[in-house]
């Protein structure tokens, strides 16, 4: 089974990089512009960055969203009830109950630093709600600028390697599989492996959709199309584990499955037989319905159970098929 790696350090390092340099422009920025609690600017870079474009953009929405609650909350209790620890709480408690509530406890940290700026100042003046709002501006816009940098290429050669280490699996599970249906007595690990390829796939998933949350505004969902579409085929495979188990006493039924199986394993990499595939399939299940009415309650199950492999395997077809329309 190839290995598919799942830590990159250069992913870790680029992040790291992008989170050092940012915040330190963020400061440099703020203190070019003598603003008040300048290294404020890059705790906001700091905070802001994510792991993909969109997440940052989101998370800075909603940074500037809960500002404005925050502030004004601030500014209500401010004048009645003092410059003091209790103003603090108070405001601290209905901002956190609020961002709770909305989901918005991410935006918290950077809310609780602004109030602390500004609660215990005698007066809260305009250049003060200025002063936190520029801070918040040029940690946002630079955090936004610097995830901009992104290894795409790097990431996308990734996604290669592993689509095709992915197919390469599938034509191994295939081939253990025509040994399972024809040898009973042989132990197969092969729905270990179909239960490890799917927990594979799920992480490669989530690899691409970050990808695809990088490349925007380039739209770019076709690996994500793509493990989703193996992961679905995968679920199939695992499905037929009872009745492939259940028919391997049946020669008419082995022969059947096994030309299949190794009909699909042939073209598991090629778009293009899909049609030719589905419609062979097609005529076996036709043919399998033409045939006489079955005599015994052990034919019936035999036929009903291999009914059911047929059209599993017309599904996964079908899966492969759909794809490549859409990507067409």
């Amino acid at each position: 089974m190839e290995f598919i790696p799942k830590i990159n350090l250069n992913d870790y390092t680029m992040h790291a990089l992008r989170t050092g340099i940012g915040s330190s422009i963020a400061i440099l920025i703020a203190e070019f512009f003598s603003l008040d609690f300048s290294s404020s600017a890059g705790i906001i870079t700091l905070l802001t960055l994510a792991v993909t474009k969109t997440e940052t953009i989101r998370l800075g929405i909603n940074r500037i969203s809960t500002f404005l609650i925050t502030m004004f909350f601030t500014l209500t209790f401010h004048p009645f009830l003092g410059n003091n620890w209790f103003t603090f709480g108070v405001v601290l408690t209905i901002i956190t109950f609020i961002f709770s509530y909305k989901n918005l406890l991410s935006t918290l940290s950077v809310n609780a630093v602004s109030i602390t700026h500004l609660m215990f100042r005698a007066e809260i003046t305009m250049h003060d709600l200025l002063n936190e709002f520029y801070l918040l501006l040029i940690g946002l816009a630079i955090a936004i600028i610097v995830n901009q940098f992104q290894a795409y290429s790097r990431q996308r050669k990734f996604l290669e390697r592993s689509k095709k280490s992915i197919e390469k699996r599938f034509v191994c599970i295939f081939e253990k599989m025509i040994d399972y249906v024809k040898g009973p007595e042989k132990k197969s690990t092969i729905w270990d492996e179909i239960i490890q390829l799917e927990n594979d796939l799920m992480e490669l998933t989530k690899c691409a959709v970050k990808y695809q949350q990088n490349r925007l505004p380039v739209k770019d969902d076709y690996f994500v199309d793509y493990f989703e579409m193996r992961l679905q085929q995968c679920g199939l495979l695992h499905n037929l584990h009872y009745e492939i188990k259940n028919i391997r006493n049946n020669e008419e039924a082995i022969q059947i499955i096994s030309l299949l199986v190794t009909e699909i394993k042939k073209h598991i990499e090629d778009q293009f037989f899909c049609s030719e595939q589905i419609d062979y399939l097609s005529e076996l299940i036709i043919e399998l319905q033409e045939e006489h009415v079955p005599s015994s309650k052990q034919e019936f199950i035999n036929k009903a159970r291999l009914y059911h492999i047929l059209k599993d395997f017309e599904d996964f077809l079908k899966f492969k098929k759909r794809f490549y329309e859409s990507i067409e």
